[in-house]
């Protein structure tokens, strides 16, 4: 004896019930909530039918009913948000505090896509995964030493070349190479 496929499957959310009506979720899916939601309220189809608990794809198709254009993902990711934050939150999340992409998009509530789309937007230098994973493991980015700086170091305030590498958090031969190329002699 064999069971029929459709026995025991629960009725998907949007399937029509028993007396042939549409479930209450997808009835809300109207041209004018559309419209409000998704055209004016730039919220994009995954929201939507996150809100309303239904399948994107019934959003997508609700929205061709209505005759309203679905945005293409260029389009989505090309527009700007209400809730996108400033360039100078971005910077001070991101290279100040050094917070993660996905620890400054859980704090604002967006998506770490977005944020990363942001960072690009505003050209705001990324980190390496080097840097990234030196700062997950609880560990400082290693500073930049340039040639001013290292003169200044060197010659000046006169710091030896150990000083300078712990510093900079680099090695010696590191520092030394660089005073070399600078033309600087050693001590």
């Amino acid at each position: 004896m064999s069971i029929s496929p459709s026995h025991n499957r629960t009725p998907s959310p949007t399937a029509p019930s028993e007396d042939g009506r549409r479930s209450e979720k997808t009835n809300r899916l109207t041209a004018e909530f559309l419209q409000a939601e998704y055209v004016q309220g730039q919220k994009s189809i995954l929201t939507i039918a996150e809100e309303c608990q239904v399948d994107p794809g019934t959003v997508r198709r609700k929205l061709r009913a209505a005759g309203i254009p679905a945005r293409s993902a260029q389009e989505a990711n090309s527009r700007s948000y209400a809730s996108d934050p400033p360039k100078s939150v971005l910077v001070e999340s991101y290279s100040e505090r050094q917070l993660s992409i996905n620890q400054i998009a859980q704090e604002l509530g967006i998506k770490s896509a977005r944020v990363g789309y942001l960072l690009r937007t505003f050209e705001i230098p990324r980190r390496t995964a080097h840097q990234g994973q030196r700062l997950a493991a609880g560990l400082q980015i290693e500073k930049k030493l340039t040639s001013e700086t290292l003169y200044e170091l060197y010659a000046v305030q006169r710091l030896s070349i150990g000083e300078i590498a712990r510093q900079y958090q680099c090695l010696r031969r590191t520092v030394r190479n660089q005073l070399h190329s600078l033309g600087l002699p050693t001590r």
